[in-house]
């Protein structure tokens, strides 16, 4: 991917939950989560580029007013001391604004075991000011994790629905250039 890709990517990415393209049943469930200001710890699970991130983002910064938020992808970051020092240091302290802050674990199934362990004590621990999305490309096999997650599937019906909504209209106009 060359840079000038990343960032149209970035350029084109949904900025807040109506530019998302979800199913009836996931985008309730946002709206809702929009109007308490209080999420779940989440896990959303599909294939790459269906919108794990990019919704994860929009959470950070449409659903929760005024969050504050950490990224983190986990393939690049995956040992025990990331979680320990950037996530814990971040979950431990409180907003300014006194919002909910958030940690978006991108590709989080890169982890170790141990960094899942730690991340798992450290989400339990700060649950009273930081919520956590973890997004990843398959449904966990052991992962100590999904005890305290509420588990999101992306599947094929989202690109199907970006599809007819148009929301590809000008992807392939940017491609075919």
């Amino acid at each position: 991917m060359s840079i000038f890709d990343s960032l149209w990517v970035e350029k084109y990415r949904p900025s807040n939950l109506q530019e998302m393209v979800l199913d009836d049943k996931t985008r309730i469930s946002f709206e809702e989560y929009k109007s308490t200001q209080m999420i779940p710890n989440l896990l959303f699970i599909g294939n790459a580029g269906i919108g794990k991130t990019s919704l994860a983002k929009v959470i950070a910064k449409d659903v929760i007013k005024d969050s504050q938020y950490l990224y983190i992808n986990a393939s690049d970051e995956n040992g025990i001391d990331t979680i320990r020092v950037a996530v814990t240091n971040f979950a431990k302290t409180r907003s300014l604004t006194g919002a909910l802050k958030i940690v978006i674990l991108d590709e989080v199934d890169g982890l170790t075991m141990d960094a899942q362990r730690a991340l798992r004590n450290t989400m339990e621990e700060y649950s009273s000011n930081t919520r956590f999305i973890n997004c990843q490309l398959q449904t966990p096999s052991n992962s100590t994790l999904t005890i305290t997650l509420s588990i999101i599937r992306f599947n094929s019906t989202n690109q199907e629905l970006c599809v007819k909504s148009g929301a590809y209209s000008q992807t392939r106009k940017y491609r075919s250039s």
